[in-house]
């Protein structure tokens, strides 16, 4: 390992999270390592380094959290609001996919670009699934996912909270505490993910998962939850630590093409947020008609924010945050397990096979 540039690269991710986290910044663990790579590669020309298995152990610490997220509340909300959920989630999918289709026509970027900056399917993951599309900017892609996140966290709660905001029954949910440092966790639940997730991430990076780092915990720890094992509770230290791991890895990554960070185009990725937050509006007011489902409850559902984001405000309102985390966990799993696949394979398997096929004749 490169100790020296292993150690300047440690040095400013540290410093950059440091900062934007005093200030306040959302996710300032990984957007401060992440910009504040870039921004110093920009002056300085030394080697920067960062190993692959710290990010992958970033990765998997970010999956126990998601997994962690989905309790037996929530699977059953899943199973008795299935149909609303698929429903939703395919009309945002596919507003996101008609917005990314302008994108790319206004823009100069890739379709592939535009698909993965524009799906509400977190930053992190859309990112990530940037770097094994080889016509995907991955700087570009984490660009136009945290102008979504700041509109989303900036504008969702104000709207809810003072413009569109209707009476809710919900009683209000008390905050957990969360003053510990070690994780709490059921010990045989403890045993099954150090034994068997190793195994299983090496089996689906066998066949080609994409994410395993990410996704096979996600599964794993989801599937523990809903069989009766209770769900492991990290300490913010460590979701800290791990979008420091990620975001630094990111950083070191990624290339800033000038030419594509203008004027125009962060005005075309605000206004297609802004439509899409409307559109989200406009089905949470479908889904309130039609039947008679909370209003607060459905425009914190649909909204193209993150988990943690869409709960806190579900809390502020005294919306049902089990509905509302339900509704995003399964709009999340729906685009990393089918959306995305399915996008690598037309993007990216499809083309390789159809060269290969082409070279064989």
């Amino acid at each position: 390992m490169p100790i020296k540039p292993f150690l300047t690269t440690s040095a400013i991710a540290i410093l950059a999270g440091f900062i934007l986290d005093t200030v306040g910044m959302f996710l300032p663990w990984l957007l401060g390592p992440l910009f504040g790579l870039l921004l110093f590669k920009s002056y300085y020309k030394g080697p920067l380094y960062w190993p692959t298995f710290l990010r992958n152990i970033g990765l998997v610490v970010l999956g126990v959290q998601l997994g962690s997220s989905f309790t037996k509340d929530a699977a059953t909300l899943m199973v008795t609001q299935l149909p609303i959920m698929l429903l939703s989630t395919v009309f945002v999918i596919g507003f996101s996919i008609g917005t990314s289709y302008l994108l790319k026509k206004w823009t100069n970027i890739s379709y592939s670009t535009a698909l993965l900056g524009s799906f509400p399917g977190g930053l992190s993951q859309m990112v990530i699934l940037s770097e094994e599309m080889k016509d995907a900017d991955e700087a570009v892609v984490a660009f136009m996912q945290t102008i979504r996140i700041m509109m989303v966290i900036t504008v969702v709660p104000f709207l809810v909270l003072h413009v569109v905001v209707k009476e809710s029954q919900v009683a209000p949910v008390a905050a957990a505490a969360d003053s510990f440092l070690l994780p709490q966790i059921d010990t045989t639940a403890l045993l099954w993910m150090l034994i068997a997730m190793p195994l299983l991430i090496w089996g689906a990076s066998k066949i080609k998962m994409p994410i395993p780092y990410l996704l096979v915990p996600i599964l794993f720890v989801s599937t523990l939850n809903v069989i009766g094992y209770p769900q492991p509770i990290l300490p913010p230290s460590w979701i800290d630590g791990a979008q420091l791991l990620f975001g630094a890895h990111l950083g070191v990554r990624m290339k800033i093409n000038k030419e594509q960070f203008t004027l125009k185009m962060l005005s075309i990725v605000f206004v297609s947020n802004l439509c899409l937050i409307a559109f989200c509006i406009l089905l949470a007011e479908g889904l309130y008609a039609i039947f008679k489902l909370p209003f607060n409850d459905m425009f914190l559902s649909t909204a193209p924010g993150g988990v943690a984001e869409m709960a806190v405000t579900a809390l502020a309102v005294n919306a049902d945050v089990a509905t509302v985390t339900s509704f995003h966990l399964f709009r999340i799993f729906t685009i990393l397990l089918v959306v995305t696949p399915f996008m690598k394979w037309w993007m990216v398997d499809r083309k390789l096979h159809k060269k290969k096929s082409l070279k064989a004749s």
